[in-house]
């Protein structure tokens, strides 16, 4: 039997960089929030679009959290690692189950939608710089 997860989603907020106190080993752990987005129909047919939330823990040495740059709002990411159940209180009150993922393996599969939108207008204002000194290529 194996305890696994894996997921491709967006991430929902910036990372956070958490240090124990009082720990004696060199780790910290980058917590951040993945929305999984998923289609299915309901009962009369239609299509609807529903949302699952995984909070995610990544423990690395103090000096290899760069990672953690990376991860911004927006990004879509491919995560796995080791599902644990919890229960956290809302602002209400209520008792919320969530699933967490210790993760050991995180690929940054795009940068976030403001870089992407920089890029594209980046790569739009090259295109249209262009000079056509390749006049005399027979193609």
């Amino acid at each position: 039997m194996r305890r696994h997860i894996e997921i491709i989603g967006n991430v929902t907020a910036d990372a956070t960089i958490y240090s124990p106190q009082n720990s004696t080993n060199n780790r910290v752990c980058i917590n951040f929030n993945v929305a999984v987005n998923s289609r299915f129909k309901d009962k009369q047919g239609n299509v609807t679009e529903k949302a699952h939330f995984f909070a995610c823990a990544y423990w690395k040495d103090k000096a290899n959290t760069n990672i953690a740059n990376f991860l911004k709002r927006g990004v879509l990411v491919f995560v796995e690692g080791l599902p644990e159940a919890s229960v956290y209180q809302d602002k209400s009150g209520n008792h919320v189950p969530q699933l967490k993922i210790e993760a050991s393996n995180i690929v940054l599969l795009s940068g976030s939608k403001k870089e992407e939108q920089q890029q594209s207008t980046n790569n739009n204002n090259v295109n249209n710089n262009s000079n056509d000194d390749n006049d005399d290529l027979p193609f």
